[in-house]
């Protein structure tokens, strides 16, 4: 059972480049990366490029796509989510509004 609920529907954003993925709080439930063919990582900072670091993901050396849920109730970013990518195609965050 989870200890989160929210009457939001789920949304999600999207980038390819290093930028703000979702510009409110909120608590990502899910991403998913498109990696390429050079190792990588998605640093997930809460306030913008200068903010915390809340986690990193990297990603293997294959041009591949994986989906990573995130363990309930979800990661909380306070202001919004920004993303600095490396050697990553694309990003997906699944959110639910606060």
């Amino acid at each position: 059972m989870s200890v989160f609920t929210h009457d939001e529907p789920t949304k999600a954003g999207y980038l390819a480049a290093t930028g703000t993925a979702v510009a409110t709080p909120c608590r990502v439930m899910a991403v998913y990366i498109r990696s390429t063919t050079t190792a990588g990582s998605v640093n997930f900072r809460d306030n913008g490029a200068g903010g915390d670091s809340l986690f990193v993901l990297h990603t293997n050396n294959i041009a591949d796509a994986t989906a990573v849920p995130l363990p309930d109730p979800g990661v909380l970013f306070g202001t919004d989510v920004h993303l600095t990518m490396s050697n990553v195609d694309g990003v997906t965050v699944f959110y639910g509004d606060l």
